[in-house]
């Protein structure tokens, strides 16, 4: 996760290549971590056992994915869900009824891409917000008796690239009216403080969350 992290800013002014050079210790590190965390685990059973134990199928798993990052994303402006670990059963995916939100989240990423990649700036934190998403491809499997699995401290280094993109266009949309600018941010500073005492009543101890959870 933290190479995963890493690596767009050793791409900000060098080569693919490049970037591969500066970056090989924690590369090197991590795909240590990774062959050892795929062949082994929780019990003596590792992640390719736990994806094979699921018996998921490509369409179920695309729509799980799916549904995961959406879950994520909307949570960071709206945070309505927020858990500890979110979970979906295999046997809600359905790849068919997901196919409409899948195409949608495709064309939806491609104009994004396109409209911020004249922008070196804008299209380098785009990426440093999707490349933060990679490791989640293998991580949702990793307790496979509650299906996909999604935590949000995972998407740690995607959350630092999509708020850097928010204040970078805010600051855009609201130019010198300071007035303005100001206020909108009072404003979300205040629904932010009223969401935490909120998510803080049901966090207050296990039962309080677990009823809250489920």
């Amino acid at each position: 996760l933290h190479t995963s992290g890493r690596f767009p800013v050793g791409l900000e002014g060098s080569s693919l290549m490049g970037a591969l050079q500066k970056l090989w210790p924690w590369l090197s590190i991590t795909f240590v971590f990774v062959v050892i965390w795929l062949l082994t685990g929780e019990k003596n059973t590792g992640l390719f056992d736990r994806i094979s134990a699921q018996g998921i199928t490509p369409g179920q798993y695309i729509a799980g994915i799916t549904h995961l990052f959406l879950w994520y994303l909307i949570n960071l402006i709206y945070p309505y869900k927020s858990v500890i670990i979110y979970n979906i059963p295999l046997e809600y995916l359905k790849f068919w009824s997901f196919l409409p939100i899948i195409l949608a989240s495709l064309i939806t990423l491609f104009l994004i891409f396109r409209k911020l990649q004249q922008d070196k700036i804008k299209s380098f934190f785009f990426l440093w917000f999707g490349v933060g998403f990679l490791p989640t491809f293998l991580t949702t499997f990793i307790f496979s008796d509650m299906g996909l699995v999604m935590e949000p401290h995972w998407l740690y280094y995607s959350s630092i690239g999509f708020f850097v993109l928010l204040s970078i266009h805010l600051e855009e949309w609201f130019g010198k009216r300071i007035v303005l600018f100001n206020t909108v941010i009072i404003l979300i500073g205040l629904y932010l403080a009223v969401a935490t005492y909120l998510y803080g009543k049901n966090w207050k101890n296990n039962i309080t969350y677990g009823t809250y959870w489920l």
